[in-house]
Formats: structure tokens, sequence, C-alpha cells
């Protein structure tokens, strides 16, 4: 059985040029181009780049976009201020916060604290509150790009049985929550484990769509899944390889040569799952201009 590699790098392509098309049509009604503001606090050199990619995004769908960059001491409350303002600024579509947040902020009270309908990461309580309900508004782009990839690369999810390895709120709750719900889209049974699940290779065998996100390198390999299950790789973690030049390569949470010779479709990494988190938070901001339009 030949493995199909599931191209996320081209489908997002594909989406952003499907957004540039709805970004022109809304414009030509006379509305301002679409305009995410991104927060960044501290110097993380990954979030810098994250959000870099997120503003070249805007910019190659007509979006417009800007970076408010601030010092790791920042307090809570600094933040929130800064926020209230963002809410009620009619030029701004879509406001991200840019994560991990230093550890003296309260990053649950400073994600609440954005406007339910500019929220474009999808993560506030009342978002995911939302996705729980089977109801949702924005959904976190994460898991969005997951069922994007899925559905584009012509998986069917319905009825099949899924298993999403890794409970975080970013990723794993939400995803879970996503492909349960009753649509052409959802209906999955969805089985949500982890790194502590006892006898993990009997859960993650059981699954015709495997979704790995535990942000452990390499963590599932070929003897954890079943023939010709459809493997999502969202992890991306540096692990160190002499042969490169910079000392390190990127790998996923799957042992991606070893699940070759079993899966059906995978992703890989980097160039699966990154570039369509990406896409989707442009998709949320054009969604959030409209509906504040």
């Amino acid at each position: 059985m030949e493995t199909k590699l599931i191209d996320g790098k081209l489908i997002a392509r594909n989406i952003r040029n499907e957004i540039a098309k709805e970004v022109e049509q809304f414009v030509q009604l006379g509305n301002a181009p679409p305009h995410l503001t991104a927060i960044i606090v501290g110097n993380d050199p990954a979030s810098e780049v994250y959000v870099r990619n997120k503003g070249r995004a805007c910019e190659s769908v007509g979006m417009t976009h800007n970076t408010i960059k601030l010092e790791s001491s920042i307090s809570t409350q600094d933040l929130l201020d800064i926020i209230k303002k963002l809410n009620i600024d009619e030029s701004i579509s879509g406001i991200l916060v840019q994560l991990p947040l230093p550890k003296q902020i309260d990053s649950s009270v400073i994600l609440a604290a954005i406007d339910i309908n500019k929220d474009v990461d999808g993560l506030s309580n009342n978002n995911l509150g939302a996705l729980l309900k089977g109801e949702p508004n924005f959904i976190p782009a994460t898991p969005l790009g997951v069922r994007e990839l899925l559905q584009r690369s012509g998986v069917v999810i319905p009825g099949k049985n899924v298993v999403v390895v890794g409970r975080s709120t970013l990723v794993g709750k939400p995803l879970s929550a996503l492909l349960s719900i009753k649509s052409d889209k959802g209906d999955a049974t969805v089985t949500l484990a982890h790194s502590a699940t006892t006898d993990l290779s009997s859960v993650t065998k059981t699954a015709d769509i495997l979704i790995v996100a535990t942000g452990l390198a390499e963590f599932i390999d070929d003897t954890m899944i079943k023939e010709g299950a459809v493997i999502i790789d969202v992890g991306i973690n540096r692990v160190d390889d002499k042969n490169n030049k910079n000392g390190y390569k990127l790998v996923g949470d799957v042992n991606f040569e070893s699940v070759l010779s079993k899966a059906s479709m995978v992703t890989p990494v980097p160039g699966g799952v990154g570039p369509m988190t990406i896409a989707m938070v442009v998709s949320n901001t054009l969604r959030a201009a409209k509906l504040n339009s």
C-alpha cells in the first residue's frame, strides 16, 4: 500500500486563493479590508516567526495587519486595558494574542477578555463553550485546519473512529468536540487520549483517523497504528541533528518513516498542519470582518 502525503502547504495555498477572492468582493462592496491585530509579549523567537507568518498570510489575500509588541514584564491588567481598546476599535476585525504568555500573566483571563466576534483564534471561554455545545462561533485555528485537511483530502469523517492523542485546550479538547458535532463535517466517534493513557497503543490501534498533539517528539510509531489509518501529526519539535547545518531538525509527534509502511495517508512535519493553522486564522479574520461590518 502506497501512503499518500497530505500536502498542507498546497491546501493552505488553495484556501488563501479562495479567501483572496472573497476579500476582493468584500472590499468592492465598500468595506475596508479586513484587519488583524496580533499581540506578542516578550521576545520568544518562535512566537515572532508565527506572528510574522500570519501577517504575511494576511497580506497575501489583501488584508491589513499590525503587531503590538509588549515587554515581557507587562501585567495582566495592563494587557487587559489594551485588549479593551482593541475590542471597541471598529477598524480592527480580528484580535490574536500569541501564546505562550509570560508566567505572571493569567492567560485564561486575557483570552476571555477578547470580544467573542473578534476572537480569531477561537480560544476565549465563550467560543470554546459554544463549540462544546455543538454551536460553534469561532473555531480554534488548528482544530479547524485539521478538519479542513481531512475534508479536502477526501477523508470521510462521519461514522469513523477518531482518536485524538493530546488533551490541550489549544488542540486536543476543541478538536475532539469539533469532530463529534452532528454534521457532515463531524459525526465521528471520538476518543480523547493522552500520554498517560493506560495501554495507549490498544486505543490508538482502534483509530481510522489518528490525530497526535502531545508535544513529544516521534511519540507514535507503526506499532501503535492500524493498517490503513489516516495520520494527522499536529506536533512540531526540535531534535538534535549534527548532520544539519542548524544543529537540529524539525520532527512531529509521529515517527514519520515508521508509519509510512502502514498508514493510508499522513501529514509531513513541517508542511502539514502548520500552514493550515495560519490559513484558518486568515479565514477567521475574514469572517470576523463580515460579522463586524
